[in-house]
């Protein structure tokens, strides 16, 4: 420790170490070539292996010093304290897909991350820029132990809080927040410190500093960590929800309040329970952009168990119809403080509306776009199941299968 100091040193006594180095040979030469004569040690001792290349010893200590503070970092601070990083990206025309002045898809946009990763990002730079002061060979040590400290979070963060990450939707939340944050920055950390080494023995380190290739697994990190959770979910929704209403299509020929109604509406009321309770750990930890495709992936999942069960059914009774409208106008009202819209909402919302209509109603509104996001084929089952054969129902399934054709 007298000798190869692991602390933070200046260039100027970096470069001291060659006087220390021949100090201590002057000390340990006598002594190894007595205790050899004595043969208590060989010609080849590692004493005078010691007395040589301090410089890259004194990089050696540093390396391990701080991934030594790395590794206390990432075990010993509570990974569920976060702070919030990034921009708050405001939303332009929809024909803006670039927004503003169109750098806006450069910009980190505003979540929670955790403060470990925070210190830890922080650590990685400062050893960076204590890497642009130094000596070619402590350069180079540090540049590697920058990597190595983004790779001891991919390693032990995933595996310190695997049940946390695998069960609770926060946690996975910020661990995805994490590896985007990594990542982002990943992709202009190696070019920033590029510029600063200027040094002429720092040529090599300018041509090979880079952290670019490290974004792949922090990106693959961040899909796997909220994919897994939002599959979980999915299970969740089919055991409060799918499981609860597999008999309402065979259900929706009954002309009075049944079983499988009180079911479908208590399984809606269920559903939406544990939605909104996931909207209360995701709404202030992820970006808005992945919060609502999150989100609206799963109200999606929601929307879908219902959807598959009416278009499944052949005889839909009239007060069947009006309890689906109904329920789907609840569904729909409930679930709009969880989520502006999600890529099913028209076609449930249109399924909803179909049950409250006449034929003469459906007809006027096929121009009108209501039905869209339902194919043809859909809505002739619907027709067919809905409504009894008449002139004016034979009217309407022609005309939708003469739109099949086109």
């Amino acid at each position: 420790d007298t000798c190869i100091p692991s602390a933070r040193w200046e260039p100027s006594q970096v470069a001291n170490l060659s006087g220390m180095e021949e100090q201590l040979k002057k000390v340990v030469e006598p002594f190894v070539q007595e205790m050899t004569e004595r043969n208590f040690l060989t010609s080849q001792s590692p004493l005078r292996d010691f007395c040589t290349d301090f410089e890259q010893k004194h990089a050696d200590r540093r390396r391990a010093e701080i991934l030594g503070v790395a590794r206390d970092l990432l075990l010993n601070n509570d990974y569920h304290n976060t702070k919030t990083v990034g921009s708050e990206i405001e939303e332009g025309p929809d024909d803006d897909i670039l927004g503003g002045d169109g750098m806006s898809i450069f910009v980190f946009q505003q979540c929670a991350i955790s403060i470990t990763a925070s210190r830890l990002h922080e650590l990685c730079r400062n050893t960076m820029d204590e890497a642009v002061e130094s000596s070619a060979i402590l350069a180079r040590m540090l540049y590697r132990t920058a990597r190595e400290i983004l790779d001891l979070f991919r390693a032990m963060i995933p595996a310190t809080h695997v049940s946390e990450v695998a069960q609770i939707p926060r946690t996975a939340a910020v661990l995805h927040n994490d590896c985007v944050f990594f990542a982002h920055k990943c992709l202009t950390l190696g070019l920033e410190y590029k510029e600063k080494f200027t040094k002429s023995d720092q040529e090599e380190l300018r041509q090979m500093c880079m952290f670019v290739d490290m974004v792949p697994p922090f990106r693959e990190l961040a899909n796997k960590s909220l994919g897994e959770i939002i599959e979980k979910q999915q299970f969740i929704l089919w055991e409060l929800v799918g499981s609860r209403i597999k008999l309402l299509g065979d259900a929706m020929r009954e002309n009075e309040d049944v079983a499988e109604w009180t079911d479908a509406e208590t399984a809606l009321t269920a559903g939406r329970n544990h939605l909104r309770h996931l909207s209360k750990a995701w709404k202030t930890i992820l970006s808005k952009e992945i919060y609502t495709r999150s989100m609206g992936h799963l109200v999606d999942t929601l929307f879908n168990f219902y959807l598959d069960r009416i278009m499944e059914a052949t005889d839909i009774s009239e007060p069947a119809s009006h309890f689906v409208s109904a329920l789907f106008q609840n569904a729909t009202r409930s679930m709009s403080d969880l989520v502006e819209r999600s890529p099913l909402w028209d076609r449930f919302t249109a399924v909803g509306r179909f049950m409250d209509m006449n034929l003469a109603d459906i007809q006027n509104t096929l121009s009108e776009g209501v039905f869209r996001s339902v194919t043809a084929q859909e809505l002739t089952r619907l027709i067919t199941a809905t409504f009894d054969r008449s002139e004016r129902r034979e009217r309407l399934l022609k005309l939708l299968a003469a739109q099949q054709q086109r």
